[in-house]
C-alpha cells in the first residue's frame, strides 16, 4: 500500500520526537512488557475455549490505569454474570481472536453494542468505548504485530499526521468502533514496517492530551500527559497554507459568523489541510483534542451520520449515536471551548438524508434549548436535542467532480462558502519550493506552465475555474543528496495530472496529450 510521502515523514517525525511513554496507559503497556501481553493473549484463549470468567478478569492487564476503565470494567462484568451462561458464552464469542479484519471489525461492534445493552450500575449505557481497548489487548497477546492495543485517540491522532494513508486503510466509512480499530491496526502495521520500527513502540508515539470523557467518549481525562500543545495563531496559519493572513482572518470571521464554512475549489487545492488549519486556529492550539473528522460519501445516511440501529452479531439491533450527536454531547459537556467537525467531500452524500432535522439545528442562531427538536430514532418519548453553541462545521467540497450533484439550496443557506484557489502564483508558494531546494527553472516552469494550462481550462466552456488543477502536486519534492527533479515533474505530470485531463477532455481526445506535452516541453 502506498503511503504519502509528507506523511510517512511526519510519522517518523513523531515516532523521533516523542519523549518517553508516559500518561494514562498501565506500566506494562507504557514499558512494552511482552511478557505480560502473552499471558492476557493466554489468558483471553483459555476463556475462549470456555475457561471461567472470573480467571480471565483477574488475569486481564488493564491497557488503561484507573477505576473507570478496561480493568475494574472486566471485574464488575465478571461478578455480574454469575451463573449466565448464556451471556458468559457470548462474551467468549468476542474475545477469541479473529480470523479476517472484517470479523475482528465485526466482533468489536457487537461487543460495544453488547455492553450498550447491558449497562452496569444502574446507568443508562453501558461504557461501550472500552469494547476496542479490551479486544485489543486480548488479540495484541496473541499477535502483537497484526492486532495492535488501541484507545480512540490514538486514531485520531495518527490521522491528524497521516489522513490520507488512514483513509486507504479504512474499512467502509470508518465511522463504527470496530472499523476505526481496524483502520488504526491496518495503519500502524504499514506503517511501522516501513519505518523499520517495533509497532508497539510506534503505537505508543501516538499519544496526546487527553480530552473530556462522556458520551462515550474513549479516553480517560486524568493523568499526566505528553509535552504541551503549542499554541497556533494566524500567523503560524499563514506560513503554513497559501492564503494571505487577511484571507484567513475573513474565513475566521465566517466562522464566528455563521459556525458552518464550506472550502470549496478544484482538486489539488488543499481544501482538507486549510480546513484542519483553521480548526487549529478555532481551538488555538496544534491539536486534534477537540476536533473530529468525517467523510461523506454516496452510501452515508442519516443513521450513520447521526443515529441509527445497527445490527448485532446475534441477528438483532441496537440503537447507536453516530458520530455528529457523540461530538455534540463532547461539545455541550466543555461549553467553555470550541469544538471543530471537519465533514471531508461534503457534497458526495445526500445532503437532505444525512442531516435530516439537523439542516434547521446547525444554524447560528438556532443553538439553543429553545429550538431543541425530537429525532427521528428517539431515545425516549421526552429526548430532544439542540446543537451546541461551540460546535463549528467545516466542509470541504470538490468543484471539478462531475459525478456529484449541486449542494442543496437549504444546505447552502445555512454555509458560509469559500473559493479556494490554485497557488502556483502566490508567493508563500514559490517560498516553500525554495525552501525544499527545488532549483529555479523548475519553480519558473511549475509556475508558468501550470499558470498557462490552468488559463486554458479556466477559458473552456465545457469545463470552466472550477477544473484548474491545483498546487498540492507539487508540494511534495524529492529530497536527499541529488534528488532527480526532473524526473520528479515529469512523474507528477504524466501519473497525476494526465490522467485528470484524459477525464476532463474525453470528447475531445486530442487535448489532453497536447496540453500534458506543453507542461513537459523542454525549456
Amino acid at each position: 500500500m502506498e503511503i504519502p510521502k509528507n506523511e510517512l515523514e511526519r510519522v517518523r517525525k513523531r515516532w523521533e520526537t516523542r519523549g518517553d511513554h508516559q500518561g494514562w496507559t498501565s506500566d506494562w503497556v507504557a514499558t512494552m512488557d511482552r511478557g505480560a501481553s502473552r499471558q492476557v493473549g493466554e489468558a483471553a484463549g483459555r476463556f475462549a475455549d470456555g475457561g471461567g470468567l472470573r480467571q480471565f478478569a483477574e488475569s486481564y492487564h488493564p491497557l488503561l490505569g484507573g477505576p473507570a476503565w478496561d480493568g475494574p470494567f472486566l471485574l464488575k462484568l465478571a461478578d455480574e454474570l454469575v451463573g449466565d451462561e448464556d451471556a458468559t458464552d457470548q462474551l467468549r464469542s468476542f474475545v477469541r481472536l479473529p480470523a479476517s479484519e472484517d470479523e475482528a471489525a465485526a466482533r468489536v461492534d457487537a461487543f460495544a453494542g453488547w455492553i450498550d445493552s447491558r449497562p452496569l450500575d444502574g446507568s443508562e449505557d453501558g461504557p461501550s468505548y472500552l469494547a476496542p481497548m479490551i479486544l485489543s489487548v486480548c488479540w495484541h497477546g496473541h499477535d502483537s504485530d497484526r492486532w495492535q492495543l488501541y484507545t480512540g485517540n490514538w486514531l485520531v491522532n495518527l490521522r491528524s499526521e497521516a489522513a490520507e494513508f488512514c483513509r486507504l486503510c479504512r474499512r467502509g466509512a470508518g465511522n463504527s468502533v470496530g472499523e476505526r480499530y481496524v483502520e488504526f491496526s491496518r495503519a500502524i502495521e504499514e506503517l511501522s514496517d516501513k519505518l523499520g520500527v517495533d509497532p508497539w513502540d510506534l503505537t505508543l508515539k501516538m499519544m496526546g492530551n487527553p480530552r473530556k470523557a462522556g458520551g462515550g467518549a474513549d479516553v480517560p481525562t486524568s493523568g499526566a500527559t505528553d509535552a504541551p500543545i503549542a499554541n497556533y495563531t494566524t500567523g503560524a496559519a499563514a506560513a503554513d497554507i497559501f492564503l494571505d493572513q487577511a484571507d484567513i482572518e475573513r474565513l475566521l470571521s465566517q466562522l464566528t459568523r455563521k459556525k458552518a464554512l464550506v472550502l470549496q475549489g478544484p482538486p489539488g487545492t488543499g481544501k482538507t489541510f486549510i480546513a484542519q488549519r483553521l480548526a487549529w486556529l478555532l481551538a488555538e492550539e496544534q491539536s486534534m483534542e477537540r476536533i473530529e473528522a468525517v467523510q461523506f460519501h454516496q452510501s452515508y445516511g442519516y443513521e450513520d451520520f447521526v443515529r441509527g440501529y445497527r445490527p448485532t452479531e446475534d441477528g438483532g439491533f441496537v440503537l447507536r449515536d453516530g458520530p455528529f450527536l457523540e461530538f455534540c454531547e463532547r461539545a455541550r459537556e466543555d461549553p467553555d471551548r470550541p469544538y471543530v467537525l471537519l465533514i471531508d467531500e461534503i457534497n458526495r452524500g445526500n445532503l437532505s438524508g444525512i442531516f435530516g432535522e439537523l439542516l434547521m439545528l446547525i444554524e447560528a442562531d438556532k443553538r439553543s434549548e429553545e429550538w431543541a427538536v425530537r429525532l427521528a430514532y428517539p431515545r425516549g418519548a421526552g429526548e430532544r436535542f439542540h446543537v451546541p453553541e461551540n460546535l463549528y462545521l467545516i466542509g470541504t467540497m470538490n468543484t471539478a467532480d462531475r459525478s456529484l450533484a449541486l449542494v442543496d439550496y437549504a444546505l447552502r443557506r445555512r454555509f458560509a462558502f469559500f473559493t479556494v484557489e490554485p497557488a502556483f502564483g502566490h508567493p508563500q508558494f514559490r517560498r516553500h519550493l525554495e525552501d525544499r531546494r527545488v532549483p529555479a527553472p523548475f519553480r519558473t516552469r511549475i509556475g508558468e506552465r501550470l499558470a498557462a494550462l490552468n488559463e486554458a481550462i479556466a477559458g473552456d466552456s465545457d469545463l470552466g475555474s472550477g477544473f484548474r488543477i491545483g498546487h498540492s502536486y507539487f508540494c511534495d519534492p524529492p529530497s536527499g543528496e541529488s534528488p532527480d527533479h526532473g524526473r520528479w515533474f515529469e512523474e507528477v505530470v504524466s501519473f497525476d495530472i494526465a490522467p485528470l485531463l484524459d477525464e476532463y477532455w474525453f470528447d475531445r481526445p486530442e487535448k489532453a496529450p497536447e496540453a500534458v506535452a506543453n507542461l513537459l516541453a523542454g525549456d
